[in-house]
Formats: structure tokens, C-alpha cells, sequence
């Protein structure tokens, strides 16, 4: 995982999008065109005033668990990437991959929806005003030049909005918010003070079971509430600390809601004369043409009159406009999160004023442009498995936010994640299942279309996969489970719906191909089969990298087993004449006593100060015998020959042995050194103190290495102890045993560690590592950790870039009889 910002940091880091305009953009994204036609479309017809108002209240509740989840993972990892982001860094670049397709097939279908509902609206109030052109139809709808420069024009106007609208783009988005809402709650209560009608009577559809009708209403929550986890993609740029932004999700959330709820009463206020209650308008709405074929429009416009209308509209124009907007930037910083990753072309890295993906935006118009002439029921088709999509999305969300919960021991985040993680999974399977949910299952279109998305995702991540050349991609077999999952069982319901319409049309006695039969067969067939063949490639190809990684390690460890043997080899035939050097100077170094001892007068007496070079001499030769002896030991660690040789030591005596080794080398460079061993109290202990002398001088070099001159390197050795330990004898009985625990500090002033570096030394010890590892991370630290694993110690680090770091060696040591 990567590291999140620090408080500090934070406090550094001031963006310039505020609450409200948080807010605002949260909310914006829950409100679109559906919400003012499904209430007389899906809600009503389905579950009645009471029942869509139930589930959208418990529709909400399940929102906030999910808000929360992702509240917690802004707030731990700032980036703009928001669920990818979070998902990749929790689960991997493989799951992040499918949570970024889920998200921009969702976020794209939502902006050509609110798009082309500008046309719609052209449709019921000025009729055929904007038909003209070439003409055709797409699956029943038809299509006109007009309808489609119209949506370019809205497409082209929007997006540039979004892209170079700056300061007044924020402002205009969070204005609109505010007009969203109060339109809404103003057309509320004016109807509801000026109308005679029952409000709520029947509370319920009357031909179905109440509770299903609440449950099938509220697995349509993740289509209802979608967009108001936009807020993840600029949680870069908040201008307040990310701990706030859950009260402005839970306002966001509940205005959504109540938008939403006042939208399905409003529907059922008002009503066309004819009708003494909502269940006959709604069974007979399809015979109506303009705004009485839209339930809230009419109930407005009945009631309030033009006035009402006209603010209406304004509520309508915000609800769109808020959405692309939204939508629009949340695509953008979605697609410069993928660009970062490799996932898309790196150009689309490129950033603009206040960091936005200009480029990215400029790609999303440029992806929607064609998309006007598939006509209008293709994109509704899309909008239906945007329930889908958002499902995966959230589930990833949740499941990140457990297990992070669990790494941080949170049992009530946990517990959020977890619940979030089980509604997601509800939303994802009920609506593709036929025939579960009341008047919301998908149609046999959108079932293809959902076999088609999964299968270009797969084909997309496939593309990825052989590109990476960082080998990122490729290591979860559970996410190409889950593609293959949703495309075999979307083409077995396409198909299963698609064959039982045919029999249906051959039973009322209507000519029925039973070619085309086999032809659907074959469709399902033939998707299935590009998914596997693409699956087995990824895996054919992933054996060859493991085979090529082997190799290369065998080599790599080869190479480094015959450059330690030949350091091994050379240090053992180094040994030898130090040892007579060594002979030799502590001879020199006998005579030089005898000549300070004696009081005779002589020209030829020994100086002093050659008596001190001497002992430095042998300090130095000390300090070379010890690296020898590492060469010596690099090859014993690889072979797992290494033992602790016991015996009574001095540790005082040890670290005085260092502070002459390093003390002209520290001079030299004028640093400031010093070895503070006055706080032990109990310096005779058991130790191996060749290996422990090994650890210091490795972690002492490092200090001296990366210290700048004018620096300083300090030593020090403290005792906490001593104690009784618990431990086994050589008879193999328990018995207590007098320990005392060190501590060595050793602190510099150099440059610190990097991030990579101080997660190495804080990770779990691992023996073996390659010739290349070593060289990154350093033979010194890892003999000196490897020494202290073997001396049950343990090795910590504190460290700031630029201020230093200090390393802490901790020891548990049996004391020596005195």
C-alpha cells in the first residue's frame, strides 16, 4: 500500500473546491433526467408512493454505509483516481482495472443520457420543432439530423465547460445545486397546499405483494444514487481536511433522497380530470401524449400552471446540468488516474489549471460524440446496467475499506465494510436475475449489451496485460473469473429471453426462422469462447514470465554464489598476511612499551604519539579483518551455516574497539562522533561478540557513508534490565534465567531513508534474496539484519527525508555470572 499524506501534509496541501461545492457536486450527480420520469414509469407502476418512498429511504441508509466506506478511503489515500485508485492499491492493478471499466461504462452511459434528454424535452414541448434532416430508426426510435446536432452542440458546449470553465464552473455548479433543490421543495409545497386529491391512496401498487414491491425498488438504489461518490475524484483538491467529507456526503445523500421522494409525490398530487386516482392515470399512461404522458410535468402544470412549469424547467435544466458536469469531470480524472497507470496513452497524463486532465476531458467529448446517432432506446439499454456497473464499483469500495478496517484492527469498520460489501453483491445479482424484481429487469438487449462490455473490457485488458512491461497485470485469477462470470451468464439470459420470444411468436402462429436460432447460439458461443482464448493466453503467457523469472533467479543466484566463493577464496588468503602484520605490530608495539617504561636517558627513545599511531594501526586492521569476515559470511548466510559462537563478553570493551575504528575516519570528514556506553550498568553479558561487532560496524559505515560533512554520527548504549526470562536449558527443563535488554541507538544527520528503503527494514525478515536485491538494498543491511533475526533481536528505524535517521538495535542478552 502506498503511503497517505500526513497531517502536516495536509495542512500543506489546501485545494480550492469547498463543501458546498463538494456538495454540490456529490448531489448533482445523484439528480438527473430519470428522476423526474421514472416516478411515472418505474416507481409508481411498480411500488406505489409509499412503497418508493420506503425503499428510497432504505435505499439512502445502504448509500450512507457505502458513503462511509468510501469516506474512509479518501481520507487514507487522497487521490483523484477515487474507487480505481483505492482498489488498486488495496486489491491490485487487476482489480482496479475491472472497478475503472465498471465506473467509466457507468459514468459515460449517465452523460449521453443526460444529453440526449435535452431532445426529449425538445419532443414534449415543442413536438417536432427539431426533426429534420436525414431520418431513420435505431431499434424503433427515430433518428434526425436536427435531434443529433442539437445533442452535439449540448455535448461540445458542456465539455468545454467542464474543461475551461475554471472559477465559474465551480461556482455555476454549486448555484445550480442550490436552485436543483429548492425548485424541487418550492413545487412540493406549493402543490401540496393547492391540491384536493388523495395524496397517498392506494399506498401501494394493489396487484402485488407490498415488501416486494420495496425490495424491487430498492435494488434499483445504485442507479438512483450513482454519482455521489464523485466526490472521490477530487479529494486532491479539497480545500478542507478529509475527515469533514462524510457530513457532506450524508447531505448530499439525503438531499438526493428527498429529491427523489418529493418528486414521486408530486407525481401522484395532481392528475388529469378524467381520473379519480393515480392507479387509473398510471394504468392508462401510454395513451397519453405529451406532458400528460409525464406524470410529474402534469401534476405541476395542473396545479401551479405555466409559473410552475417554468420553475420546473429550471429544475430540470439544473438536475442535466449538474450531472454533466459532474459526470464529465469525474470521467476525466478517471481516465488521468488509468493514463498514470499505463492503462491508457500517456499523453492523457497531462494536466492543465488546478491540475485538471484537459486532455482526458477533451477524450470523453470526443468518445460521445458518436454516440447520438445509436438513438435513444440503445443509451437506455446502456443506462440499465449502469446498476451493474455501480454494484462492482461499490462492492470494491467496500471490500477495500474492510480490509483495511482489519489491517488497523477497527472491528466497526470492518463491520461497515463488510455489510457494504453484502448490499453490493444484492445489487449486483438481483437485477440480472429474470423475473426477481418487479418491473426492473433488464431487457434482452441490455443483457447483450452487458455480455459485450465485459467481453471488450476483456479484450482491453488483455491489450493491457501484453503491454505491461513491469509485469503490474496478470496476477488475479478471481478478476478474469468475474468477466467470464458476468459474459457467460449475461449471453445464458440473452439467449434463454431471446429463444422463449421466438417460441412464443412460432406459438401465436408467426414465421420463425429456426436458423436464426442456431445463429443466437452461435453468438453466445462465440463470446464465450474470444473471453477463454484470451484467458488462456494470459496464463500461457504469465507460465513463460514465472519460467523466465526462475531462470534468471538460478543465474543470479549462480553468479552470486561464485563471486562470494571467489571473495571467500581471496579473503582466506588475505587473512594470512594480516595476521603476521598483526604479529608484527603488536611486537612494535611490546618494544614501544618497554621504551616508555624505561628511565634511562636515550637518543633513540620511542616517541609517544608512534606508540598511539600503533594502536590505531591495529584498530584499523581489526576494522578490515571484520570485512574480510563479511566476505567470508556472505556466502555462509546463502548456505545456512551461520551459528552463534557464545561467550562472555564486555560489551563496554566492544563498542570502545569501534569508537577507535571509526574515530580518525569520522575526523577526516569532520564529522562530529561520539560512542555513550555510561548508562549500562551491567556491561559482562553472553553474546557472540564478533557477530554483534559485525552489526555495528555495518550500521556505523551506513551512518558515516550518507552523512554530509559537518554532520554528526552518535552512538549510544542503554540497559533496561535487568530481568528474569523464562527459558529452556541444554536438559531441555524450563528455568528462569537473569536477562537484561539493550538498546543501541545509532543517529546521524545525513539525507534519510527513501519510503522503499524504510519499508524493506520494517518488513518481516526474509533469508534469501537475489544478487540484484542485495545491490538495491545493500549487503550491510541485510548481513546486519540477518544477524540480529539470528540473535532474537529486532531492528527498528526512525527517519525524515532530509533530517537524518536513526537505527535501534534491540537485544535481549543473558548476563554473565559474576
Amino acid at each position: 500500500m502506498e503511503l497517505e499524506r500526513t497531517p502536516e501534509e495536509e495542512q500543506e496541501h489546501k485545494g480550492f473546491l469547498y463543501p458546498l461545492n463538494i456538495w454540490a457536486l456529490s448531489f448533482g450527480g445523484i439528480i438527473g433526467w430519470g428522476a423526474f420520469i421514472m416516478p411515472g414509469t418505474m416507481f409508481l407502476p411498480n411500488a406505489g408512493p409509499i412503497g418508493t418512498i420506503t425503499a428510497m429511504v432504505l435505499g439512502a441508509l445502504i448509500m450512507l454505509v457505502i458513503g462511509k466506506n468510501f469516506c474512509v478511503m479518501a481520507e487514507r489515500f487522497p487521490d483523484n483516481g477515487g474507487i480505481f485508485a483505492f482498489t488498486r492499491k488495496v486489491l491490485g492493478n487487476d482489480h482496479g482495472f475491472l472497478a475503472a471499466w465498471s465506473l467509466g461504462l457507468a459514468y459515460l452511459s449517465l452523460i449521453w443520457a443526460n444529453a440526449t434528454a435535452f431532445v426529449l424535452i425538445a419532443r414534449y414541448l415543442f413536438g417536432d420543432l427539431l426533426q429534420w434532416g436525414f431520418h431513420y430508426q435505431v431499434l424503433g426510435f427515430d433518428v434526425y439530423f436536427g435531434e443529433i446536432l442539437i445533442t452535439w452542440v449540448i455535448l461540445v458546449a458542456y465539455g468545454m465547460l467542464a474543461c475551461y470553465g475554471g472559477k465559474v464552473k465551480r461556482h455555476l455548479h454549486t448555484a445550480l445545486g442550490i436552485i436543483l433543490l429548492f425548485s424541487v421543495v418550492g413545487l412540493f409545497l406549493g402543490i401540496m397546499g393547492n391540491s384536493h386529491h388523495s395524496v397517498f391512496a392506494p399506498a401501494f401498487q394493489p396487484d402485488s405483494f407490498p415488501p416486494m414491491q420495496v425490495f424491487s425498488m430498492l435494488m434499483l438504489a445504485p442507479w438512483m444514487f450513482f454519482g455521489f461518490e464523485a466526490v472521490t475524484h477530487a479529494s486532491e483538491d479539497f480545500n478542507f481536511s478529509p475527515q469533514k467529507l462524510y457530513p457532506i456526503v450524508v447531505g448530499a445523500v439525503i438531499s438526493g433522497a428527498l429529491v427523489y421522494c418529493l418528486l414521486t409525490a408530486i407525481a401522484v398530487l395532481d392528475m388529469p380530470g378524467q381520473y379519480d386516482a393515480w392507479t387509473e392515470y398510471i394504468d392508462e399512461l401510454h395513451t397519453h401524449t405529451g406532458l400528460a404522458s409525464l406524470p410529474v410535468f402534469q401534476s405541476v402544470h395542473g396545479v401551479l400552471g405555466s409559473g410552475g412549469l417554468v420553475l420546473l424547467g429550471a429544475a430540470v435544466i439544473a438536475a442535466l446540468s449538474t450531472s454533466l458536469l459532474g459526470f464529465y469531470r469525474a470521467t476525466a480524472y478517471l481516465f488521468h488516474a488509468m493514463a498514470l497507470e499505463n492503462m491508457l496513452p500517456e499523453r492523457f497524463t497531462e494536466t492543465g489549471p488546478e491540475g485538471l486532465p484537459q486532455k482526458a476531458l477533451l477524450l470523453v467529448i470526443a468518445l460521445s460524440l458518436p454516440v447520438p446517432f445509436l438513438g435513444r432506446t440503445a443509451i437506455a439499454w446502456l443506462t440499465d446496467i449502469t446498476t451493474i456497473s455501480a454494484s462492482l464499483a461499490y462492492g470494491y469500495v467496500s471490500l477495500c475499506a474492510f480490509f483495511l478496517a482489519r489491517e488497523e484492527g477497527s472491528l466497526q469498520r470492518q463491520g461497515l465494510g463488510l455489510l457494504g460489501a453484502v448490499m453490493s453483491l444484492f445489487f449486483f445479482i438481483c437485477p440480472i436475475l429474470p423475473n426477481l424484481l418487479l418491473g426492473s429487469s433488464l431487457e434482452q438487449e441490455s443483457y447483450l449489451l452487458l455480455s459485450a462490455w465485459s467481453l471488450v473490457g476483456f479484450i482491453y485488458y488483455w491489450y493491457v496485460f501484453k503491454h505491461d512491461t513491469e509485469h503490474r497485470f496478470g496476477i488475479s485469477t478471481s478478476m478474469c473469473l468475474i468477466i467470464l462470470f458476468l459474459n457467460f451468464f449475461s449471453t445464458s439470459l440473452w439467449l434463454k429471453q431471446r429463444t422463449e420470444a421466438e417460441l412464443i411468436m412460432a406459438w401465436e402462429g408467426i414465421d420463425v426462422s429456426y436458423s436464426l436460432l442456431s445463429l443466437n447460439a452461435l453468438v453466445q458461443l462465440g463470446l464465450i469462447v474470444i473471453i477463454l482464448v484470451l484467458m488462456s493466453d494470459i496464463f500461457t503467457t504469465l507460465k513463460s514470465r514465472e519460467h523466465a523469472a526462475d531462470v534468471q533467479m538460478l543465474r543470479e543466484r549462480s553468479i552470486s554464489k561464485a563471486k562470494n566463493s571467489l571473495l571467500a577464496n581471496i579473503s582466506h588468503d588475505v587473512r594470512i598476511p594480516m595476521q603476521s602484520l598483526e604479529s608484527y605490530v603488536q611486537t612494535a608495539l611490546e618494544l614501544s612499551a618497554l621504551c616508555y617504561v624505561c628511565e634511562q636517558p636515550c637518543e633513540r627513545k620511542v616517541p609517544k604519539s608512534l606508540g598511539d599511531s600503533l594502536e590505531k594501526v591495529v584498530s584499523l586492521n581489526q576494522y578490515l579483518s571484520f570485512l574480510i569476515n563479511d566476505m567470508m559470511l556472505m556466502e555462509r548466510m546463502e548456505r545456512g551455516q551461520i551459528k552463534m559462537k557464545e561467550h562472555e563478553t564486555d560489551i563496554r570493551h566492544t563498542f570502545e574497539v569501534l569508537s577507535h575504528v571509526f574515530g580518525q575516519q569520522m575526523q577526516e570528514k569532520r564529522l562530529y562522533f561520539s560512542v555513550d556506553t555510561s548508562k549500562v550498568t551491567d556491561p559482562q553479558v553472553i553474546c557472540d561478540e564478533e557477530r554483534l561487532s559485525r552489526v555495528l560496524l555495518n550500521l556505523i559505515s551506513n551512518a558515516y557513508e550518507y552523512t554530509e560533512p559537518g554532520g554528526g554520527v552518535m552512538v549510544t548504549l542503554l540497559q533496561n534490565g535487568p530481568g528474569y526470562h523464562l527459558r529452556k536449558t541444554e536438559q531441555g527443563r524450563l528455568a528462569f534465567k537473569t536477562y537484561a535488554d539493550y538498546e543501541v541507538h545509532i543517529h546521524d544527520t545525513g539525507k534519510g531513508l527513501s519510503p522503499q528503503e524504510l519499508e524493506w527494514i520494517n518488513a518481516p525478515f526474509e533469508g534469501e534474496k537475489t544478487a540484484l536485491e542485495l545491490e538495491e538494498q545493500g549487503r550491510g543491511l541485510h548481513i546486519a539484519k540477518n544477524i540480529i533475526h539470528l540473535m532474537g533481536g529486532q531492528l527498528k528505524v526512525t527517519t525524515e527525508q532530509g533530517s537524518g535517521t536513526e537505527f535501534i538495535v534491540c537485544l535481549t542478552l543473558p548476563l554473565a555470572p559474576k
